[in-house]
């Protein structure tokens, strides 16, 4: 109900104008996708032996998850994990109110659980 009156109120009003653009992103942050050559009913410590017999790298972060056809491994980073990367450069930024289209460094990785309030349910944190 709030949606129509705020396109009107930009369109019409003297101080509603001007640019609302917002930062964001276009790509996913993660994929699962399907180990080639595994099949239905395989468990995770088979396929992650078959890979190594093949010299497949595996590292201890690689996460792997059973599903529809064989085994998944993930590709990229999960929202969680990204969010505690990012959060404090992100804080610093608004709280000093950066406007311009230079690309931020990556800040801090040491994150205040308690000062985040509504990440519980981002996968990975």
């Amino acid at each position: 109900m709030i949606y129509p009156a705020v396109c009107l109120w930009r369109r019409y009003a003297k101080n509603g104008g001007g640019e609302w653009a917002v930062g964001g992103t276009a790509y996913s942050l993660k994929k699962w996708v399907k180990v080639q050559g595994t099949f239905e009913g395989e468990t995770i410590e088979d396929c992650k032996n078959w890979l190594k017999l093949r010299g497949y790298p595996l590292s201890s972060n690689t996460q792997f998850k059973l599903g529809q056809g064989g085994v998944y491994v993930l590709k990229g980073t999960q929202e969680g994990q990204w969010l505690r990367a990012w959060a404090e450069t992100i804080r610093s930024a608004v709280n000093a109110r950066v406007v311009h289209g230079k690309i931020l460094p990556l800040g801090p990785q040491r994150v205040d659980p308690s000062r985040l309030v509504d990440v519980v349910n981002l996968d990975g944190f």
